[in-house]
C-alpha cells in the first residue's frame, strides 16, 4: 500500500490503469474508514464509494470515470493531503 500525495492521486491512478484489461485500484484514507474503489474491466470503469456515502457508478467510460473520480476525491477526502493507494 502507497501513500501518495493527494494533488498526484489522478495522475497515478491513470498511469497505474494504463496497460492493464482488468484492475481494481482502492483509495482509503489515513484512519481508513472512507474508501473509493476504481475497477477496470476492458474499457468500462466502475466506481464504488464508502463512505460518507455508500454508491455505486457503473458502465463508465474513461473520461466520465476520471472526472467522477476527482469529484469524490474533494467529497470523501476533503482534508487529506495523503492518500493510500492499493492496486490490484
Amino acid at each position: 500500500m502507497n501513500a501518495i500525495p493527494k494533488k498526484t492521486t489522478l495522475r497515478f491512478v491513470k498511469q497505474q490503469l494504463k496497460h492493464k484489461e482488468n484492475a481494481q485500484v482502492t483509495l482509503l484514507t489515513f484512519k481508513k474508514d472512507r474508501k473509493v474503489i476504481l475497477q477496470k474491466e476492458q474499457t468500462l470503469f466502475k466506481i464504488i464509494e464508502a463512505g460518507y456515502a455508500n454508491e455505486t457508478f457503473s458502465a463508465l467510460s474513461e473520461q466520465e470515470a476520471f472526472k467522477l473520480l476527482k469529484k469524490l476525491l474533494e467529497k470523501e477526502f476533503p482534508r487529506s493531503h495523503q492518500i493510500y493507494c492499493q492496486i490490484v
